[in-house]
């Protein structure tokens, strides 16, 4: 939604809009990861009467069990089961007619295909038979991995911002101006590098799930 904003959803050029799969999950995500912040959380958690912030010691407790959360940006074994679950979708989509298997044979497909990519023994976030985002949206097909490729992206950008003074209206514009704005009208990773000045990195996302 954010490109199409402020691409300004160009009439002639629609597709400027439409960016590839590895990249359109980094607005959305890169917002998600504001807001336990403090500056943030002040905004919106407020007393419905007094108008009151959240109380400090409130926020980080809030921030802090954030480490346990339900959610693969936080938590590395989190991620390791969502990684399992991009496996399945691969192994499903490299499959021949013939070779799919019956239902009764779904579990022991599963079983063997995570054995098959190193993840043996691992339960994945989604299994076959309740896996809509690979069933029922053909972008997402064979596309699940695209989720952790925008967090590399969206870990490296808040970094860029936290290393540049934080969430400012001049770093916010320069993220417009350097992403948003541009659509697809150029290679999204030529987009990226003018935003955060290099290719992007993996470490700030091993850093925010605790793996380094």
């Amino acid at each position: 939604a954010l490109h199409d904003f402020f691409t300004g959803k160009n009439v002639e050029f629609p597709e400027f809009s439409s960016v590839c799969a590895d990249f359109v999950e980094l607005p959305s995500q890169l917002n998600e990861t504001w807001r336990y912040y403090p500056e943030v959380l002040a905004n919106i958690a407020i007393h419905h009467e007094t108008g009151e912030p959240l109380p400090a010691a409130l926020q980080q407790k809030v921030a802090d069990a954030t480490k346990y959360a339900w959610a693969q940006e936080t938590s590395a074994a989190i991620t390791v089961m969502y990684l399992a679950s991009c496996k399945l979708d691969h192994a499903w989509h490299i499959l021949k007619v013939d070779d799919i298997p019956s239902p009764d044979d779904v579990e022991d497909f599963e079983r063997k295909a995570l054995e098959r990519a190193g993840f043996a023994g691992i339960f994945p976030s989604f299994n076959s038979r309740y896996f809509l985002h690979i069933w029922s949206h053909e972008d997402y097909a064979t596309r699940y991995y695209s989720y952790i490729y925008c967090k590399v992206l969206d870990a490296d950008a808040q970094a860029w911002f936290l290393s540049n003074g934080g969430l400012t209206r001049a770093n916010g514009e320069h993220f417009r101006s350097k992403v948003l704005e541009k659509g697809s009208s150029r290679p999204e990773l030529e987009l990226f590098r003018d935003f955060v000045g290099h290719d992007p990195d993996v470490n700030p996302l091993l850093q925010r799930i605790g793996l380094v």
